[in-house]
């Protein structure tokens, strides 16, 4: 019996024996379906065209072996020679052919025996507790700072999540917390995120001000990451503080907290820790280290 993809793409009795470019729409809208991010999505069918172009358009997808990968893999390596580049490159490759053969447009799959070592992560540099400390109480003079930092280091939220955040996103009148809905552009990815109610008072004068169709941070894109920057270096707690390196020190201070990786993710609007193994891996690295 053919399998979905097989009936779709050979919808008479025609052999089996398609090219790789045939079945990429097909391999494409599995990708999609799994819920891999657009940037793996795109990275993978480009990463699959170069191989074709380099081991040749026309060739059967049976035809493909262990070495053509290797060869293909090889002369990335010669041509950028980043680890993360190769592999990427090997893991989109190992990701196809494990598929082609699970629908069985292949007999065996090439792809399986590949071994390359996995790039060495590099850990981000983060806050610790009492640079944050630190941070909040330098930007305590302003109120518009202090949220700002606050929406990183305790929300968790991305800069362009900070940016869309309006007055009716924000509740004040939680019992334990200030509430955050964080805005996404599916309600599948609405997520919540938490403030210390400490800040209750100091949120709620911002959101009186503030108009309700107009964003509660009033800032560019570049001047969130400069102004962040700013602070940190008055408050001299560190060479560089980022957006992305306070939202780290939330994801780290949470799994410290007894949280699982899983809820982690999920916090921070993130993919599982199956589907993202780097960024799964870096928290638990950071995790094990003093904060």
């Amino acid at each position: 019996m053919k399998t979905f993809a097989q009936a779709a793409l050979f919808p008479t009795e025609a052999p089996l024996d398609p090219t790789l470019p045939d079945l990429l729409p097909f391999y494409r809208d599995h990708l999609i379906a799994s819920k891999k991010s657009h940037h793996t999505v795109a990275s993978y069918l480009r990463i699959l065209r170069s191989f074709v172009r380099d081991a040749g358009a026309g060739r059967r997808l049976n035809a493909y072996s262990v070495r053509t990968i290797e060869a293909y893999i090889a002369r990335v390596r010669y041509g950028d020679g980043a680890d993360k580049t190769v592999e990427l490159n090997a893991a989109a490759l190992r990701h196809f052919f494990r598929w082609a053969r699970e629908n069985e447009f292949m007999r065996e799959d090439p792809g399986q025996r590949l071994i390359f070592p996995r790039a060495q992560i590099k850990l981000p540099e983060i806050p610790s507790i009492k640079e944050v400390d630190k941070l909040l109480e330098t930007a305590a003079v302003d109120p518009h700072d202090l949220l700002l930092l606050l929406l990183f280091a305790e929300g968790g939220l991305k800069r362009e999540e900070v940016l869309a955040l309006l007055p009716k996103h924000v509740n004040v009148r939680h019992p334990l917390h200030v509430e955050i809905t964080v805005p996404a552009s599916s309600p599948r990815k609405v997520r919540v995120a938490r403030i210390p109610r400490d800040y209750a008072v100091v949120i709620e004068a911002i959101l009186e001000e503030a108009h309700p169709e107009i964003p509660v941070c009033t800032f560019s894109p570049p001047s969130v990451s400069a102004r962040v920057e700013a602070m940190g270096r008055l408050a001299g707690v560190r060479p560089r503080i980022t957006p992305a390196s306070l939202r780290h020190f939330c994801a780290v201070r949470i799994l410290k907290a007894g949280r699982t990786i899983d809820e982690v993710h999920a916090y921070l609007g993130l993919a599982s820790p199956k589907d993202s193994p780097i960024m799964r891996d870096i928290y638990v690295t950071l995790a094990k280290l003093p904060l």
